[in-house]
């Protein structure tokens, strides 16, 4: 297909030059080892659950593009090689990640543009996501300007402090500073009041809060066909005398993994920026406690906590650990062609600054 831009979006991976999960799980990541991808402090840390890890991988592959991708494009003369993969996190979105890639941009490239436009052919997805760390430049250059060419209306940008908190140190089901409700059922008023407010309609409409199926039973159902799970459980913390919720807890459970910071097991703790620092300190306390016993089975020991920083500095008050700061990405469907457009036009620099390095090069060797 062609768009205002006149340059034609292929339609296949294999238009590309890219194969689709056609490495096993254990060679895929030696790569990513390789390419510095997986680095030591990173392998350490996923090394007690690795055989899980691949485990889980190797089953996704069985159920094909129905919940995890990987494409990887390698040059003819095995001098470039680059993967991205994808898993299903809703019923119709996606969280895409893993840029890793060695030798030329050119491999980079093929990946990121022919998992876009395989997308855009089959129009069925409703949105994707990336997380990156912003201090990471090419990640920020590419995944951190995208509100810029998209626009804000189908596209967002969202910051976040990452933490650990050790279950053993969450007073599981603790309600007595708020009231907890969980919510079973979509186009929950006072909740999706709340996530509008504090993430905006971005975030709402791509992680399919205001859908009836809000618990992910439907998705559940595909990963069970491959002897996996995956679903969402949210509860909210009201204090007395209020109606409108003032936090709330979004337990994502999915395949040990799938993510290498294991986002796919992250809890959003979203927090109403009205709330007073005692208000505030009361519905983080009731929240974590909430979500402690839905991590009863989760092998680390500890919740992984996405969280802004007010909410995150009470985390760290009651315990908790901070890690990193992560950006989430999104994009939607209506801007799937400006994202394929920005990552072309991303990499077209990437490759022009390439090429005079290594013209520069070539003329240093020969002066």
């Amino acid at each position: 297909m062609k768009d205002a831009a006149g340059s034609p979006i292929l339609d296949s991976y294999e238009a590309y030059g890219c194969r689709l999960n056609a490495t096993d799980p254990c060679e895929l990541f030696k790569r990513y080892e390789a390419a510095g991808f997986l680095y030591p402090a990173k392998k350490r840390s996923l090394a007690p659950y690795m055989a899980m890890v691949l485990e889980n991988w190797r089953r996704a592959a069985r159920a094909g593009e129905l919940i995890h991708w990987f494409a990887s494009f390698e040059s003819s003369d095995r001098d470039a090689w680059a993967s991205i993969s994808s898993w299903r996190s809703t019923h119709d979105g996606w969280n895409t990640q893993h840029l890793v890639g060695m030798g030329s941009p050119v491999a980079s490239r093929a990946v990121m543009l022919a998992g876009q436009a395989v997308r855009i052919r089959d129009q069925r997805d409703l949105a994707h996501q990336n997380w990156f760390r912003p201090e990471n430049r090419f990640a920020n250059k590419i995944f951190g300007s995208l509100v810029t060419s998209i626009g804000a209306a189908h596209s967002a940008v969202i910051g976040h402090n990452y933490l650990r908190y050790p279950l053993d140190r969450a007073r599981v089901g603790d309600s007595t500073r708020g009231r907890l409700t969980s919510v079973h059922a979509g186009r929950d008023a006072g909740f999706l009041e709340l996530a509008l407010r504090v993430r905006g309609s971005v975030f709402v409409t791509a992680e399919e809060l205001d859908r009836d199926d809000i618990l992910l039973d439907a998705v559940d159902q595909l990963y069970r066909l491959v002897g996996l799970r995956r679903y969402r459980r949210i509860v909210t913390a009201s204090l007395p005398g209020r109606s409108v919720p003032g936090g709330a807890a979004i337990i994502w459970r999915g395949p040990l993994g799938f993510n290498f910071s294991f986002l796919e097991n992250r809890c959003d703790l979203l927090l109403d920026p009205a709330a007073t620092d005692e208000q505030a300190s009361a519905i983080v306390s009731a929240l974590i406690g909430a979500a402690a016993s839905e991590y009863a089975d989760f092998l680390p020991r500890a919740i992984p906590i996405v969280a802004d920083p007010r909410a995150s500095a009470i985390v760290q008050s009651l315990g908790g650990e901070f890690i990193r700061h992560y950006a989430q990405s999104i994009w939607l469907k209506a801007g799937y062609v400006g994202w394929y457009r920005h990552v072309e036009q991303f990499y077209e620099g990437v490759m022009q600054r390439e090429a005079c390095r290594a013209a520069a090069a070539v003329r240093e060797e020969a002066s």
